[in-house]
């Protein structure tokens, strides 16, 4: 498969992945966290100032 149909097959794979199942409501994937992954996920969150140019 060459590069580029590869990487448009896995886009529209995962964005198959992500939409909910319409027969439940529920999405397909999870994801699976420890406490340590929650409490970074959950964390406080620093943003830029859009004035800040870089």
């Amino acid at each position: 498969m060459r590069p580029f149909k590869q990487r448009d097959e896995m886009w529209l794979a995962t964005r198959a992945l992500l939409q909910p199942d319409p027969g439940t409501g529920v999405g397909r994937l999870r994801l699976r966290t420890d406490r340590n992954a929650a409490i970074q996920l959950t964390g406080i969150c620093f943003t830029v100032p859009s004035q800040w140019k870089g």
